[in-house]
């Protein structure tokens, strides 16, 4: 039966036209809520919030899109979300507050910022492997994107350099005005350190990314809050208080535009295709602003949790469909094709399909993850409803999609 279900999905797609892409997605976290905002860029909606530890503070994805890691800085602990179900899929103690996360560039490792320690953990089995000493007060953590060397901002005066392959400190760098956030640009040319004073303490990490040269300091005209670079490396995002988010070009270290607006800005990112950027308005708004780039203007704004703080992006692939045509001599068919990703999430044994309170059918998780609903209306959009169950026959989690 399955490869004649098979045969009949290959026979039918034949003829159609796809046009399925990954979607670009963002995750918020929310301190005072101590949950996840999901937010779909392109329609700007919140399309899940996710349960995680006591007061989430940071989260970064696996390169390709299926995890999620999020620091629970009072909850001694890294929440792990399957991105494809929007769940949480194990806790990973730490027995300290974490704070910064990134995962490494070819996705086998996470560094945890903790109080005094950088907690290394195994991305395959979602457990601690490691622990290196680094300072008394590691705020967040970066790596090179050559995945060879990672940089840590210590709030005790300092940058540290970590040889990721040996595991351990191989170069500090003296910083005045306590170091808070640090980010490095996606080319790995150029590393920004945050002060507790507002200033931008400017490395060239270029030639020598085991130990970065000092270049230069910004002057930020407000307290810098946070940073971000462009896809390309050519301009950075420094959010600040009371209300601006100061538009730096990399490459002259100067300040060459800004978004005004009203105070509450903290985290901020740019959008995988580097045309848009989100930065969190935190409390009273608990909103994101979406920044048109070429222009520097809003051009949307998102309600998340109480207490937003940061926010990260990744494309990935959920739950979609396209409408598909199938023609037989003079009769045509149409039909919507559902696709989604495997979850990793091992409760999950099937899916039900539901269009409207009537279900379709349903899949078990080992077959293909597809599903044709068939004799569509050419033109009128349909919603559907995707269920992950257990073996019990429980909801875990509910995915919808709306094919136009």
């Amino acid at each position: 039966m399955r490869f004649l279900f098979l045969l009949l999905v290959s026979a039918l797609l034949a003829s159609t036209s796809q046009n399925v892409h990954s979607a670009q997605i963002a995750y918020v976290t929310n301190r005072n809520d101590d949950t996840v905002s999901v937010i779909d860029v392109a329609s700007r909606e919140v399309t899940a919030t996710i349960p995680v530890g006591d007061t989430p503070w940071m989260v970064d994805f696996t390169p390709d899109g299926s995890k999620a890691y999020v620091t629970n800085r009072f909850g001694n602990s890294v929440s792990v979300i399957d991105v494809a179900t929007s769940t949480v899929i194990t806790t990973i103690p730490t027995d300290s507050g974490t704070k910064g996360v990134a995962v490494s560039p070819d996705g086998s490792i996470v560094y945890v910022t903790a109080s005094g320690l950088l907690f290394v953990i195994d991305v395959l089995t979602d457990t601690v492997i490691d622990t290196i000493p680094i300072g008394s007060s590691p705020e967040n953590v970066v790596f090179h994107p050559s995945g060879e060397f990672a940089y840590v901002a210590d709030g005790n005066q300092a940058m540290h350099v970590i040889d990721v392959a040996a595991g351990e400190v191989i170069h500090s760098e003296f910083i005045s005005s306590d170091p808070f956030y640090l980010d490095i640009t996606p080319d790995g040319t150029t590393i920004f350190v945050v002060q507790a004073n507002g200033h931008i303490r400017v490395f060239d990490s270029s030639t020598s990314p085991e130990e970065p040269v000092f270049l230069d300091v910004i002057l930020v005209p407000d307290f810098t809050q946070y940073i971000a670079f462009s896809p390309d490396s050519s301009i950075a995002y420094a959010t600040t208080s009371p209300g601006d988010v100061a538009v730096i070009d990399v490459e002259t270290r100067t300040i060459i535009g800004n978004v005004t607006d009203i105070p509450g800005w903290e985290g901020v990112t740019f959008c995988q295709d580097g045309q848009e950027a989100l930065a969190v308005r935190s409390s009273p708004l608990n909103e994101v602003t979406v920044i048109n780039v070429q222009d520097s203007e809003i051009v949307a704004t998102i309600e998340v949790g109480d207490r937003a703080f940061f926010v990260a992006t990744t494309n990935f692939s959920g739950f979609s469909g396209i409408r598909c045509t199938n023609r037989f001599a003079m009769q045509t068919e149409y039909f919507d094709q559902l696709t989604w990703p495997p979850s990793l999430n091992p409760a999950i044994v099937s899916y039900r399909i539901l269009e409207g309170q009537i279900v379709l059918g349903e899949v078990s998780a080992s077959d293909p993850l597809v599903f044709l609903a068939r004799n569509r209306p050419k033109t009128l959009p349909v919603t559907y409803t995707l269920q992950a169950l257990d073996g019990s026959g429980n909801v875990i989690a509910t995915l919808t999609t709306t094919v136009p």
